[in-house]
């Protein structure tokens, strides 16, 4: 590592700090919130299918009800303008073929790599399914679209 990125990345790591109580003044408009969202969905993710579910909680009824599930950051909870719960989607293999057609549609992706995507999603999805038990239920409250290629971004806020 050259001196400069070792000097700035030992800053940052060494800077961090983790905030307790929140400036409960400070709100976040929807658009801001909308833009970090769609900022946050750009990130790279395993053959790009963005399997993240975002709940932005920014209500005092929806905060009361998170509460219980903060066990050691109930300040945090109860400060912040908003808090943003992420949840992995394990069905995403359920619409793994209309998230890459609309890859090669928008000319993103030629047919035979979606072709090969979709064959290796759906094998290890299955094999993921033996191993696992699912427990909970997914709906989709409301959805904005992928960044990226329009695909379905499911987002929720309570």
């Amino acid at each position: 590592m050259n001196t400069t990125t070792e000097k700035d990345f030992m800053e940052i790591v060494k800077g961090r700090r983790s905030i307790r109580v929140y400036d409960e003044n400070v709100k976040i408009s929807k658009d801001e919130m909308t833009q970090i969202l769609e900022e946050a969905t750009t990130a790279p993710s395993s053959l790009n299918l963005q399997p993240w579910r975002f709940v932005v909680i920014d209500s005092a009824e929806g905060k009361d009800t998170l509460l219980p599930l903060a066990s050691f950051n109930k300040r945090q909870v109860e400060t912040s303008a908003a808090v943003i719960a992420i949840f992995a989607d394990y069905l995403m293999a359920d619409y793994t073929e209309e998230f890459f057609d609309t890859a090669v549609e928008r000319g993103l992706m030629p047919p035979e790599v979606r072709d090969r995507q979709v064959n290796m999603i759906k094998a290890s999805t299955k094999t993921h399914q033996k191993r696992q038990s699912r427990t909970a239920s997914y709906s989709t409250p409301v959805s904005s679209r992928c960044s990226s290629c329009s695909s379905h971004v499911p987002t929720a806020t309570i």
